[in-house]
């Protein structure tokens, strides 16, 4: 007659089950959870918003855009790092050392923008402005970012003439340090002293610009080169 009593650990077992179903029907479901993190972002629930975009949208920047973008911030900010470092040392060994560092990176520097404006000029369309943006912010941001430009390049192309006129190249990456040049008495070395300060200017003007919108203003504009 044992074998008529239900055995107490499978019951036990079914009881488990029914905990486990019902915790399921409770939980949400995962596509949801998916799509709520990217609404987050400020996306929406078509195709197109589902994911990055090469090019960039009315209402976001397209994944070329904001790879350039972050590539080109991390490199300047290395670049300024060792320049400001090299500018300021006066040990011979140590400057050639920041310099082999300082000169590639400034090369790659000027090939990402020039690719940047062509990318612009050729292939993408920029977001719409963020709704209730005033004109004046506007207007200033697209000065910002033309400054940016002609800033690159032209601290780029006063490098390129320092290290031309001043023959700087071999001592950087082959001869002794003493060999190195004082480029303070080259015309190009004041040209990139001052583009670098006007770089580094532009550059803590455009990251307080998008702190300022994003934690005063709360507009969430870096969603827009971010997720």
């Amino acid at each position: 007659m044992t074998g008529l009593h239900p055995n107490p650990d499978a019951t036990l077992g079914f009881r488990d089950a029914e905990v486990a179903l019902s915790i399921l029907s409770l939980a949400p479901d995962p596509l949801i959870v998916i799509v709520a993190g990217r609404n987050k972002c400020g996306l929406n629930h078509t195709t197109e918003g589902q994911q990055m975009t090469l090019k960039s949208t009315a209402k976001r920047y397209g994944a070329v855009v904001v790879t350039i973008h972050w590539l080109t911030a991390a490199l300047i900010l290395a670049l300024l790092g060792i320049g400001f470092s090299a500018a300021f040392t006066l040990d011979a060994g140590a400057k050639v050392a920041l310099l082999r560092w300082h000169l590639p990176l400034g090369i790659a520097v000027l090939v990402v923008t020039v690719a940047r404006i062509i990318w612009w000029w050729a292939f993408d369309t920029r977001p719409d402005p963020i709704a209730g943006s005033p004109a004046w912010q506007e207007r200033i941001a697209w000065l910002v970012h033309r400054a940016l430009y002609v800033a690159i390049l032209a601290q780029a192309g006063f490098g390129i003439a320092l290290v031309a006129t001043s023959g700087a190249a071999p001592a950087i990456f082959d001869g002794p340090p003493a060999a190195l040049p004082d480029f303070a008495r080259f015309p190009a070395a004041a040209g990139h002293a001052v583009m670098g300060v006007l770089l580094a200017g532009l550059v803590a003007l455009h990251v307080g610009a998008a702190l300022f919108h994003q934690f005063i203003q709360r507009d969430h504009l870096l969603r827009r080169m971010w997720c």
